[in-house]
């Protein structure tokens, strides 16, 4: 993909891009469609627990689009595709910000991922989740 085709986000005007089509892409933030969620990734160096690496995918927010949207998997079907794209593509892991539902901050763990960045939940944050891919 071309900057050129990413300048509308800049004008305001809305597309539906995939995930893969913003890995490819050479801007390094954008929300993210899968069926029914609308998530907004970051992508480039981050600093987790003290240790920096250089390549992460940062998923820092998921959203669900209408009231059909709970108990259907969809959010476990993105995180593996997040998982296997991001492998694919060499990224070190995916970080999850600041998770604020407490079902999904328990159901992470099993997915792989551990809770870091523990300092800022003490000063009141929501708990954040790395899963390390290389």
């Amino acid at each position: 993909m071309r900057l050129e085709e990413f300048s509308n986000i800049s004008e305001g005007k809305h597309k539906k891009y995939s995930l893969e089509d913003f890995l490819k892409a050479p801007v390094n933030r954008l929300h993210i469609w899968y069926k029914n969620l609308e998530s907004y990734y970051r992508k480039g160096p981050k600093y987790i627990d003290g240790i920096k690496y250089d390549k992460v995918l940062t998923r820092a927010s998921t959203s669900i689009q209408g009231v059909r949207g709970f108990g259907q998997g969809n959010y476990r079907e993105l995180d593996a595709l997040t998982t296997n794209l991001a492998r694919e593509y060499g990224y070190d892991g995916v970080y999850i910000e600041n998770v604020l539902n407490p079902w999904l901050a328990e159901k992470l763990p099993q997915y792989g991922y551990v809770e870091v960045d523990k300092h800022l939940r003490d000063q009141g944050n929501p708990p954040c989740f790395f899963k390390k891919l290389k």
